[in-house]
């Protein structure tokens, strides 16, 4: 589901989709997720506002998205890696049961599926854990290995499955997480056949795989070395894979067939789905099974299996009306969100590209506009901070509107436009508000100063780009920087990719050569203080941040570690600068902590783009000035020229 701001609107056609499909088979139905049900954004921070306590009970961040769920009916669901992004402990407040003077908040009616992860070793989590492969109903609001749904009288058994990579994209806590190997996709599949052969011993001849692996390959290679296993939701990716008779959102391609069809170890079939995120899309497989309980791919009618688009066309096919209650919550969710848009802090004239495939891959307008804005607060508590570094997996949606035109079909002919006018709020077009910076920046993380080495520098900015297919492939680790430019080869081997790297002055001229032709160049141990996110710089995504950072600041006052690893750690000065907040001043932007990340854009654009918008429009590959991949055709290493930016 994530969380992206329009995502709001496509939950009601959603809901008529389901309902309707539901009444065609109305004793044969399961309706399963395989994770990410939720992300921080708009509608998750919307949740909190005490205006929901009348439709949810008790309001929270995030509690919304649950009584979404609840209300269509869900019945089980593996655990994505972004139910985690605001730590164990608010997953847990969000998912359980809650009373208290202002109401009684119900918590999930479903579980929460993993075989591979161990909840028992987190304070927050081990509460929520209960018995393996129990009725799903019984197990709501529980956290297992497996559960079974019984549907006109047959025992399904569903297991979950989450990504190895856990602990590197998101705030895991004390979750244990298998294998330790995160590579290890025949360990991890041994794994889960425990979990599976435990239902096949209750007799349960019908297995479904909810797997949660954010690269959709990995649920592909699944499908061959499990048994017993009939079907596989897979999760994460956002693939959309969908069949000929599917009717798509405008411009949107799939990637594969709706279902894909693999042999399992003992060569039985496996039936894989997945579609997009953002309530775009309801998956429906209709499938039969033989006397076995071995799935029959030939059952498979294209025209009731696939995908349906939830775009207004679509959402009264099968129903006459959303479900009520989904719509109540709805309501009251936008009426929160509304008043967030009209909440104006900046201006921008072009479209501000934050879209996974362009961010993730290459320089972009906005991720500029982001970095610039750390680098500006940074220096605001230290001057002598030179550079700035974002991770393109923490921008999560556009700023703006993409319009195509009547009577077009092809993405080429796409507008790309600053954002909308929302006249009800006294929003102008252009306007950039407290909603477009919430659905962007999604986690809104602390923002941190670390003092680096020469040596150290040039490392993180390597393992920002050294995974395979760099400047291709949608990796979140992709960096979006200010203060400093680079080259890199995405042909040479990771960790030898950087040809050129330079800090660079505001007016873009050279200030330091830190790489020149792939060598580090001068003293190695020389400092060079960067301005990032309190996750990376405490290990997140594997990069090499030091831990402790003696000197680190952090402009927010939070940390993911122990403040006492940090209390003997003092700044170049002699300060404590960790005993709290950089910035305690809410300035213009009392909407978030002060110091992170929705905190530092906002109090940059209304400094800087009130009155006059920002208007450097985007650029292709060969345009990029800060991040120069020298694999693409026509781009050249222009990174020691001492052109003005």
């Amino acid at each position: 589901m994530d969380g992206a701001a329009g995502a709001l609107s496509n939950v009601e056609n959603f809901s008529a989709i389901l309902d309707g499909l539901r009444k065609q088979f109305p004793d044969n139905t399961l309706v399963v997720s395989s994770g990410d049900n939720f992300i921080s954004g708009p509608r998750y921070y919307a949740a909190a506002d005490s205006a929901n306590d009348s439709t949810l009970g008790i309001s929270g961040e995030g509690r919304g998205d649950i009584a979404l769920l609840n209300a269509m009916g869900f019945q089980a669901s593996a655990l994505g890696n972004h139910e985690l992004d605001r730590g164990t402990e608010v997953f847990a407040s969000l998912f359980s049961y809650q009373e208290d003077e202002t109401g009684v908040y119900p918590g999930a009616r479903f579980p929460y599926l993993s075989s591979n992860l161990d909840f028992s070793s987190d304070e927050a989590m081990a509460p929520l854990v209960v018995v393996d492969g129990q009725e799903a109903m019984l197990a709501a609001a529980g956290l297992a290995k497996s559960a079974v749904v019984t549907v006109n009288e047959e025992r399904i058994g569903v297991v979950g499955a989450t990504t190895p990579f856990l602990g590197n994209l998101t705030k895991a806590g004390a979750i244990g997480v298998f294998p330790e190997d995160q590579t290890a996709i025949a360990e991890l599949a041994a794994i889960i056949q425990v979990s599976v052969d435990q239902l096949a011993a209750q007799g349960i001849d019908k297995i479904i795989l909810l797997a949660h692996m954010q690269r959709i390959a990995i649920e592909q290679e699944l499908a061959t070395l499990l048994s017993g296993v009939d079907i596989i939701v897979a999760g994460g990716s956002n693939t959309l894979l969908a069949d000929e008779t599917d009717r798509l959102w405008t411009g949107d391609e799939p990637a594969g067939d709706y279902p894909l069809s693999y042999m399992s170890a003992i060569g039985e079939p496996v039936l894989l789905v997945n579609t997009d995120a953002d309530y775009r899309y309801l998956g429906r497989l209709v499938v039969d099974f033989d006397s076995d309980g071995v799935v029959i791919p030939n059952s498979i009618d294209p025209y009731m299996s696939g995908v349906y688009a939830t775009n207004p066309q679509g959402g009264h096919k099968f129903a006459g009306q959303p479900i009520p209650e989904v719509s109540r919550i709805v309501e009251s969710l936008h009426r929160v969100v509304e008043l967030r848009d009209g909440n104006v802090f900046g201006r921008t004239e072009v479209f501000l590209e934050g879209r996974r495939a362009a961010v993730r891959t290459q320089e972009t307008n906005l991720g500029n506009l982001v970095a610039d804005s750390f680098l500006w607060a940074a220096r605001q508590v230290d001057p002598e901070v030179a550079v700035s570094f974002k991770n393109s997996g923490g921008i999560r949606d556009d700023i703006g509107i993409i319009v195509l035109p009547p009577g077009s079909n092809d993405p080429a002919d796409f507008k790309y436009m600053p954002p909308r006018a929302n006249s009800d709020v006294g929003k102008e077009t252009g306007d950039i508000s407290q909603l477009d910076i919430e659905g962007t920046l999604r986690f809104n993380n602390g923002v941190v100063i670390v003092p680096l080495t020469a040596r150290l520098l040039m490392e993180i900015m390597e393992h920002s780009i050294s995974f395979d297919g760099v400047g291709v492939i949608n990796v979140g680790r992709y960096p979006q920087v200010a203060g400093m430019r680079l080259s890199f080869d995405p042909a040479a081997p990771a960790g030898d990719r950087i040809r050129s790297l330079a800090v660079v002055n505001d007016d873009g001229t050279v200030a330091d050569r830190v790489v020149v032709e792939g060598e580090l160049h001068g003293d190695p141990e020389r400092v060079i203080k960067m301005a990032t996110m309190d996750f990376l710089a405490d290990g997140g995504s594997g990069f090499p941040f030091p831990l402790p950072a003696p000197g680190r600041v952090d402009l927010s006052g939070e940390t993911g570690h122990d403040r006492a690893e940090y209390s003997a750690q003092e700044d170049a000065n002699g300060n404590g600068v960790l005993d709290g907040p950089a910035i305690t001043d809410p300035g213009s932007a009392a909407f978030a902590a002060p110091g992170t990340e929705q905190d530092v854009l906002a109090e940059y654009l209304a400094t800087n783009y009130a009155e006059s918008p920002y208007s450097i429009a985007d650029t292709p590959p060969e345009g990029d000035r800060r991040l120069q991949n020298l694999g693409n055709p026509g781009v050249k290493d222009t990174v020691f020229d001492e052109r003005q930016e």
